[in-house]
């Protein structure tokens, strides 16, 4: 039977091995994910960014690159298809409204109308 200090130092020891795998493996985790969650491969996810110029796909603002982490992939809850890339407040703009074009139309000419 395993002594609880040798259970505890061998917890700690998974621990630091796993913090230190994450930050010399953080892309490669990342593009796993991706692929996991959405189909995607590195290529991929690679030319979804040449094809939208390395910004966001509404507000066009320039991802903060190399950083990958920023950058939302903007998908269809219901189908998985994946519609573009987008930054933090647009990815929280279009969920806030619940992905529902007619939510944003109002909003579009609520906007309109009080400016």
């Amino acid at each position: 039977m395993v002594s609880i200090d040798t259970f505890l130092k061998n917890k700690e020891k998974k621990i630091a091995y796993y913090k230190e795998y994450y930050k010399t493996h953080k892309k490669d985790l990342r593009y796993y994910v991706i692929q996991r969650k959405y189909s995607l491969t590195k290529d991929d996810f690679d030319k979804l960014l040449r094809d939208q110029n390395y910004r966001c796909a509404i507000c066009n603002k320039p991802f903060n690159l190399p950083d990958t982490h920023n950058i939302y992939i903007d998908h269809n809850h219901r189908t998985g298809k994946v519609r573009g890339l987008l930054c933090p407040k647009c990815n929280s703009g279009i969920g806030y409204f619940e992905d529902n074009p007619e939510y944003l139309d109002k909003a579009f000419k609520y906007l309109k109308e009080r400016d």
